[in-house]
């Protein structure tokens, strides 16, 4: 065979080879297109039904009247007489047979000429099998909803079989089944249960509403969107998620509600500060933007009332909150508050209210007075000293000591109890045109210390007024006024003061310094008698918008909104305090003004097309308007003791100061949605901003976003899964670009500031300027992208959102260094680069539904935060110092690193004998010689596990917190563990410090301290100081009881629940933590000690463990 004959075979043979992959591809793409084809008319043909107490053959008559479909089954196995009720609207015909066939033991399968074949189940089969040798009995029964209303037309059915019935008029129903068998309660709208049946003839059953089923509408930032149409990480906590911990305010409500990472400092009055998916700013805020029915706040302290809450929507990804362009990238919290709505004339009434009482959860390991004495005796004895009674204690000491008459500093101080209260009540009234709604709220914060504690009244009314089904326009008004009784500073010496020193005189006159030859440690029963620090701030949030349905689908609304806030905080020292030291006694005064308004136009356009596409589209206008005034006064000496009110009669003026500061932003913007076939999900967005805080040059910028989603569940291929146990698949891809703009008004200007100068040998005043302005300064921008998937099974008793996310910040800005020469310090630039990448992932099962039900929720969030870019050559910046460490940014490392020198032991005398050291270096740390990266504040992991379980009227929520991976910088190691000598401190100073006999401690020997022999404090910033940061807290129990509506009916109320809750019951930290709380910290602020003072704790207000009971009335 020549060369030519074996090409022609090679060829023939491979010729083959592709005609027959063209035969299976042809092949291929005809059943593809069949089977396409199959798909797209089941879910392109839509049905309305309104059956009524009908058998299901019946249904399948109507369904093939309407459709071309066609049903094959064999009537000995499948019982098709059983009677149900059907209410659906332009759904398909999978919806309508997962309605009709829910819990009936029946698997139906779609073919490609449109036939549906429907068998038995195989549990239905081996139930059948299973049950031929057991007894039937009749049982009856009562099916009610929430409200304990009568359920008309619910679905009863004998678990794993087609025996069945539905409920009559008044909601009850009758059935024959098997004495071992289990009922399967269901209908649309409401979450399925499963009841044992056991020894039960009578049973009464109660359905909840099922958001889910009922296509829960989530606010997406002007506009709104149905749960199922997302294609962008958005989490929803509704109303009664809100209220039910009793928290003081939003921010603590929203603990462990939503994946993010929420702390502070937790003390009456305080908001907590909350970082969704990491921090990402070094200069700027790390806040989300909180908006408030449509108006965006300009604080993080939003003063409202948690009972006048609706719903709240977290937007986390870009595609999400890339809406609100240049204040996005932080995410976005959306607060929806209640509002009436016109529709049946009604009136309506509730009240909510709860009174509790707050404990401190536990106390640091301070030494006693024993072992404070033992301690002293071995501070003398390495001293050489004496250290007999005589010598060691003063006249009152020696008589604390012989007497047995001490102090336990912190029952003096904490170990009072709280009271609280909150009351809310609320009106509605509403008709076919109008509706109104005032709700009032009281709350009574009380504190563990006398003098402080946090008072807050708030308003809500709202007015709805229909012109036609065309036109509404709405009023809001949200009113609020909060006091807040601050604490001093110097409380935290209760760490320090002796257990001997009594807390007052031999006059009963309190003792500013209880401890003798100690300047520095003051009583802090003094500090709280003669200091106040008090804020009262009054707020007004006002809306009123227009809403007018041009013609079905196309809609305009126009709106106005303002935020006002008023805060006067007036401060007052007296002479008995630490700071004024016996002197003239002083006080200062600052009242702030802002006022915020905004206008917004929106058009919206939605169509459905032929049932296979739904196009959606909204275009915007808004302005918005910004203005902050303030003054501020400080002097000394006034005519009367006690007050900060008579700074004008101050003898001495020690400063005052006036600001003004105003800003505004435009913007445009657009979303377009686009669905195919209700599974093939688009979103685009973009807004354009202008604002004045930045030059010409940069003045606009464009924040664009998309979103993609894929429903793989309303797929042919996937109908056999849905028959049997999937219920909702859906994967999600989303990128946007969101910015941050929170920088100095005038940053990018020239500012001036007045100083004094000498002219011709006289004073006069000038003004200087304070900074090299920067006209390039631009946005911070955000870039993320989100890659995430939505999954219900067992008719969703079981739903994962899991979602990772990758989340990168450039042009952060930052003061940078500069020449001298220039005669300034720093210029602020855009300098930085910094990446959040993690996952969150939310579990919500029902393990147990029936009588007795079982809910589960398990949110978690994962984060790596990464500094990328730090300048030209990427060099350290130190940006908080105190006693020779604190938060150092350095790229390749996390923002809010511990910076610090590292402890390696203490020098033994050993070391001396080997020439390590020097003899007076005995027992005192051994450091490292440079400073290192000793821990990090902010968490890998945080999360939260919520159980809620319901048994008959009963109602018991279990709410559990964790945080792992992370460090806390326990800073008051500083005076409770490496100060010694002359104050108390941790018991671990006297037990673990160095003997000569311990040489693997870590803890120095005991030395006396301020001028004594061996010089003294050794304290430094050192990794001795940081502890692991984890916990698990069980943070709420509450345990409640409604009764039945007959009951509250006879006491002449529509419902009635009583409940009884503890918060913050206990937590398990690691053994190296010592101090209150591994989540508090005393760093706080708008400055970078309260940005990057995360889990540094100094001295902090100790978490109260609180109890509450409570009551909810319907009238």
């Amino acid at each position: 065979m020549n060369f030519f004959n074996m090409l022609e075979l090679d060829q023939s043979s491979t010729l083959k080879k592709i005609l027959s992959i063209m035969k299976l591809t042809v092949v291929f793409l005809i059943a593809f297109s069949l089977q396409i084809s199959a798909s797209v008319y089941s879910q392109t043909t839509k049905l309305s039904l309104n059956v009524q107490n009908q058998s299901i053959k019946d249904v399948l008559y109507l369904i093939e009247n309407q459709t071309d479909f066609r049903f094959i089954y064999e009537s000995g196995k499948i019982n098709l007489d059983k009677k149900v009720s059907v209410q659906v609207r332009e759904q398909s015909v999978e919806f309508v047979l997962r309605q009709l066939f829910n819990n009936e033991g029946v698997d139906y399968e779609i073919t490609e000429n449109n036939l549906i074949l429907i068998n038995p189940s195989p549990e239905q089969l081996k139930f059948a099998g299973q049950n031929k040798s057991q007894t039937r009995k009749k049982v009856t029964g009562v099916v009610r909803d929430q409200n304990g209303e009568p359920i008309i037309g619910a679905n009863v059915v004998e678990k794993g079989t087609t025996n069945g019935t539905i409920t009559d008029v008044d909601g009850r129903f009758s059935l024959e089944v098997y004495s071992k068998g289990t009922l399967l309660v269901s209908y649309i709208g409401f979450t399925s249960r499963e009841l044992i049946i056991g020894n039960q003839s009578n049973i009464e059953i109660q359905l909840k509403e099922d958001m889910e089923a009922l296509d829960e509408v989530v606010v997406i930032g002007y506009g709104t969107a149905k749960k199922k149409d997302l294609t962008g990480a958005i989490t929803q906590i509704r109303a009664e998620e809100i209220t039910q911990a009793n928290s003081p305010n939003i921010g603590t409500a929203l603990q462990g509600k939503i994946p993010v990472d929420i702390g502070g400092v937790w003390k009456p009055g305080n908001n907590p500060t909350i970082e969704i998916r990491g921090i990402s700013s070094i200069t700027g805020s790390n806040d989300p933007l909180w908006v408030v029915d449509g108006i965006p706040m300009q604080s993080s302290s939003v003063n409202l009332n948690p009972n006048d809450v609706q719903s709240i929507d977290v937007l986390k990804d870009a595609s999400a909150s890339a809406i609100y362009g240049a204040r996005g990238s932080n995410g976005v919290i959306i607060v929806t508050t209640k509002r009436a709505e016109a529709g049946e004339s009604s009136i309506k009434a509730s009240y909510n209210g709860w009174v509790g009482f707050d404990k401190a959860a536990g106390k640091p390991n301070l030494m006693s007075a024993d072992e404070f004495v033992d301690f002293k005796r071995i501070a003398l004895a390495n001293a050489g000293q004496d250290n007999s009674d005589e010598a060691m204690f003063d006249d009152i000491e020696l008589n604390s000591w012989r007497n047995r008459t001490f102090t336990d500093w912190f029952d003096e101080v904490w170990g009072g109890t709280a009271f609280s209260t909150n009351h809310n009540v609320t009106i509605s009234a509403s008709s076919k045109k109008t509706a109104t709604m005032l709700s009032l709220g009281y709350l009574d914060q009380g504190s563990l210390v006398d003098n402080a504690g946090y008072k807050r009244f708030n308003v809500n009314f709202n007015n709805t007024f229909k012109f036609s089904d065309r036109l509404k326009f709405t009023t809001a008004v949200l009113g609020s006024y909060s006091k807040n009784d601050a604490l001093p500073d110097r409380i935290y010496h209760i760490y320090q003061l002796s257990p001997l020193a009594p807390v007052r005189d031999e006059n009963e006159k309190l003792k500013l310094y209880p401890t003798p030859n100690e300047s520095l440690v003051t009583n802090p029963l003094c500090e709280i008698q003669n200091n106040q620090n008090s804020t009262d701030e009054y707020g007004v949030i006002g809306s009123a918008a227009l809403d007018w349905n041009i013609w079905d689908g196309l809609s305009y609304k126009f709106s106005v909104g303002l935020d006002y806030s008023n805060t006067n905080n007036g401060v007052y020292q007296g002479s008995d305090t630490r700071d004024r030291s016996g002197g003239a006694h002083a006080a200062s005064f600052d009242s702030r003004t802002r006022l915020s308004s905004i206008i917004d136009n929106i058009l919206s356009y939605n169509k459905e097309i032929n049932t296979i596409h739904k196009i959606g589209a909204m275009a915007a206008f808004n302005v918005e308007q910004f203005q902050e005034k303030s003054v501020y006064l400080k002097g000394t000496d006034m005519y009367y003791d006690g007050l900060y009110y008579n700074l004008e009669a101050a003898s001495t003026i020690l400063d005052k100061k006036t600001t003004l500061s105003e800003w505004g932003i435009m913007s445009l913007m657009g979303r377009f949605n686009y669905t195919l076939l209700d599974r093939y999900l688009l979103t685009l967005t973009y807004r354009y901003d202008g604002s004045s805080r930045l030059s010409d040059k940069n003045k606009w910028a464009g924040f664009p976003s998309m979103s993609v989603a894929w429903r793989l569940s309303e797929e042919a291929f996937l109908q056999g899964a849905r028959s049997r146990f999937l219920d909702n698949l859906k994967l999600r891809f989303s990128w946007g670009n969101t910015g941050n703009t929170n920088v100095d008004p005038y940053e990018t200007l020239g500012k001036l500031s007045k100083t004094y100068y000498s002219w011709n040998e006289t004073a006069a005043i000038g003004t200087i300027p304070t900074g090299i302005p920067n006209p390039d300064l631009k946005w911070e921008k955000t870039g993320q992208f989100d890659v995430g998937f939505n999954l219900g099974l067992f008719q969703n008793r079981l739903n994962f959102d899991v979602a990772y996310y990758n989340k990168k910040t450039t042009d952060l800005l930052l003061d940078c260094p500069i020449p001298h020469s220039t005669g300034f310090k720093t210029i602020f630039k855009n300098i930085g680069a910094v990446r959040n990448q993690g996952v969150d992932i939310m579990i919500n099962g029902t393990p147990v539904q029936g009588e007795f039900t079982w809910n589960s929720t398990l949110n978690l969030n994962f984060n790596k935060n990464e500094i990328l870019q730090l300048g030209d050559t990427n060099a350290d910046v130190y940006m908080y110092d105190w006693v020779s460490g604190g938060s150092i940014l350095r790229v390749g490392e996390s923002m809010g690193s511990f910076f610090g020198l590292v402890r390696e032991g203490v020098y033994t005398k050993e070391d001396f004998e080997a020439g390590k050291c020097d003899k007076n270096q005995v027992g005192r740390a051994k450091r490292s010689k440079e400073r290192q990266i000793i821990g990090k504040g902010l968490p890998d992991w945080t999360g939260s596990w919520v159980n809620n379980f319901s048994y008959k009227n009963f109602d018991l929520t279990v709410d559990m917190q964790f945080v792992w991976g992370v460090e806390t910088l326990q800073r008051f190691y500083h005076s409770t563990y490496d100060r010694f000598g002359l104050t108390n401190g941790l018991s671990n100073i006297l037990y673990d410090a160095y003997d000569g006999t311990n040489p693997e401690t870590m803890e120095q020997m005991i030395y006396l301290a301020y001028g004594k022999p061996h010089a003294g404090q050794d304290s430094s910033t050192d990794s001795q100081w940081v502890a692991n940061g984890s916990y698990l807290r069980l943070n709420m129990v509450q345990l409640g009881y409604t009764f039945d509506k007959s009951i509250a009916n006879k006491l002449g109320l529509s419902g009635l629940r009583l409940y009884a809750s503890g918060n913050n019951l206990f937590q398990i930290v690691s053994k190296d933590f010592n101090g209150y709380d591994p989540e508090s910290t005393s760093e706080t602020g708008g400055d970078t000690k309260g940005k990057f003072g995360q889990n540094m704790t100094f001295f902090s207000y100790p978490r109260a463990r609180n109890f509450t009971f409570g009551v909810n009335v319907t009238f």
